[in-house]
């Protein structure tokens, strides 16, 4: 039997991509692909993703009036939040999970698992892509999976080194992650940054990795074919890290 797909690619078919043919024939994945355009739609009913959404293009309206700036005055991410239908993925530690009886959802529509290591992902609200070639303006969505740790600090890292906490915004330190938890939306402003992800089993404190993350680019330290580090050198115990280098474009 084929390995059932991932919500990744279940995410990528709920935004209208291409169906697997492995879905025309698996009722598991079917039945948690229509958990999640169930959730997705209750999302979207809510008045806040409206309004929210309504704000953040408004916004990017108002920034392409303005007159363009070589650099931006703090974060390369600005938060906005929001309730979004991409959600916080948390899952099974990696090379721990065997193929099993799916998890049912809970009452409150979450409790699907998540296979494959940890991992952090910026989405695109206009057309959900992941990690593109981003624009000064564009509005994305944080998606965390963390194999499994209960805790995650997700931070930005521009060009000159500058350290910034993304989630929990303006935080100190490692959040709690939470399936009910919205995922936090971002607007982009112009320049090349590094989004690294701490996931961990004890909170951390930012001060206490922000040298490391000065010193690390989005390769894995010791293993530069890969942006996944499990327990990486420099790091606490039974830490994980996962990066994505991203640049952003000037608005047309």
């Amino acid at each position: 039997m084929s390995e059932h797909l991932s919500d990744l690619v279940l995410d990528e078919v709920l935004a209208g991509g291409a169906r697997p043919p492995h879905l025309e024939s698996c009722g598991a994945c079917q039945e948690r692909a229509a958990r999640l355009g169930a959730h997705a739609a209750r999302v979207r009913a809510t008045p806040d993703f409206s309004r929210v959404r309504a704000r953040v293009l408004s916004q990017a309206a108002e920034r392409e009036a303005r007159p363009a700036t070589s650099w931006f005055s703090a974060l390369l991410l600005v938060p906005a939040l929001a309730s979004l239908a991409v959600v916080m993925l948390w899952g099974p530690r990696f090379g721990a999970e065997e193929a099993g009886p799916e998890v049912p959802a809970s009452a409150g529509g979450q409790g699907i698992r998540v296979k494959g290591p940890p991992a952090v992902e910026l989405l695109r609200l206009d057309d959900g892509q992941v990690n593109p070639v981003l624009r000064e303006g564009d509005a994305v969505a944080l998606r965390l999976r963390s194999g499994g740790r209960p805790y995650a600090l997700v931070v930005s890292v521009d060009a000159g080194g500058q350290v910034e906490a993304l989630w929990p915004a303006g935080a100190v330190g490692s959040g709690a992650l939470d399936a009910e938890v919205p995922a936090p939306l971002f607007q982009v402003t112009q320049g090349d940054f590094v989004v690294h992800a701490i996931y961990s089993e004890m909170p951390l404190r930012l001060d206490d990795v922000r040298e490391w993350l000065g010193r690390h680019g989005p390769e894995c330290p010791g293993a530069s074919d890969s942006t996944v580090c499990q327990e990486p050198a420099g790091l606490p115990p039974a830490t994980a890290h996962a990066a994505v280098s991203l640049a952003v474009e000037a608005a047309p």
